[in-house]
């Protein structure tokens, strides 16, 4: 199974033809405008299943679903601003079986108030405790690394601090465990702020239980220097 997360930097009807030609069975679209029957029809690959949610039609996030042997569940969430945006559903078919989570958030980084900080996204999850603890794939932009915990001295709900939460579920980093790197060692980055090559950060992440870790064939962070005319952020892509 092949999941791709990417912040396209808006106007993606533009720019799916470069996500479909890797062949996806899930793909996770963040600041992606919301797309219409019509639209879905006009592409070369017709997704089995969409989803969107966001608050301006030009700018949310999208979730496709390729495959022919799975199917996406909605579970039920309450998307206040504790929760946006972050996507639960249930993946079943005849393969893999797990919770997905598909992630934009919406920390001040994402745009919110410098007060909420990144707790939202450590609240979100704690709120989700009950499903972690089954097998979970959770993937997206997070806004956030290790780098910048200074700013949360004071805050319960720093990145560590999401991090650790997920290591209690035995939830790990693919992109971190296939190449045996620590948090603030990555080679590879996702985001060149502001379009500038030359302002490197690793804020998009694709998390797997331990037990899917164990099937990770491979995880891809394509080269910012051949996507940066599309968008500030490359894809991720992930092969279960």
């Amino acid at each position: 199974m092949r999941i791709i997360t990417w912040n396209c930097n808006q106007s993606f009807k533009k720019k799916c033809d470069l996500i479909l030609s890797f062949v996806p069975d899930i793909i996770v679209i963040q600041e992606s405008e919301k797309f219409e029957q019509v639209d879905l029809d006009r592409l070369k690959r017709r997704p089995t299943q969409y989803f969107w949610c966001g608050d301006k039609v030009k700018k949310g996030i999208s979730v496709f679903n390729f495959s022919i042997t799975h199917t996406l569940t909605e579970l039920e969430c309450d998307l206040t601003n504790n929760n946006r945006w972050v996507l639960p559903f249930k993946l079943e078919g005849d393969t893999f079986n797990f919770n997905l989570f598909a992630v934009w958030a919406m920390n001040h980084r994402g745009g919110n108030s410098v007060l909420d900080k990144v707790r939202p996204i450590y609240r979100t999850f704690q709120g989700f405790s009950n499903l972690l603890s089954h097998p979970t794939v959770i993937v997206g932009d997070f806004n956030n690394h290790t780098f910048w915990d200074n700013e949360f001295k004071t805050h319960l709900g720093s990145f560590s601090d999401i991090l650790s939460m997920f290591r209690e579920y035995q939830i790990h980093s693919s992109y971190h465990e296939y190449n045996q790197l620590q948090f603030g060692a990555e080679n590879q980055h996702t985001l060149s702020f502001r379009k500038n090559l030359n302002a490197p950060y690793h804020i998009d992440y694709c998390f797997c239980s331990k037990t899917l870790l164990d099937n990770l064939k491979s995880i891809v962070i394509e080269k910012r220097e051949e996507w940066i005319k599309s968008s500030d952020h490359v894809p991720l892509i992930m092969d279960l």
